[in-house]
């Protein structure tokens, strides 16, 4: 359904989303297929969105995946308030920014 809407937004030149929040364990698309698909999209988008992969496993193996597939960050669950506020934040370019949120 995300990926439907992104390319329905793209083709009718409408507005895209400055930030993805992705989770890997998704019931009918998992993140990692949906980043696979987003990479033939992102490559048509003039300034794609930042794709925030959450994630509950710490495996170096997913966070590897992840990236190689095209995530801009990947961070642990949960997300908490201030963690979404420094996501947001680094995202859009924000100075004065915690950083708590691991780039690629």
């Amino acid at each position: 359904e995300a990926l439907q809407q992104l390319t329905n937004a793209l083709s009718l030149k409408l507005q895209l989303p400055d930030i993805i929040l992705l989770d890997i364990n998704m019931p009918t698309l998992d993140g990692f297929e949906f980043l696979a698909a987003f990479q033939q999209l992102r490559r048509q988008m003039k300034k794609a969105p930042k794709v925030v992969v959450l994630s509950s496993s710490i495996l170096p193996s997913d966070r590897h995946k992840a990236r190689t597939l095209g995530a801009d960050y990947v961070v642990e669950k949960p997300l908490t308030s201030s963690l979404f506020r420094d996501i947001v934040s680094i995202c859009t370019g924000k100075a004065g920014v915690a950083t708590t949120v691991g780039r690629k």
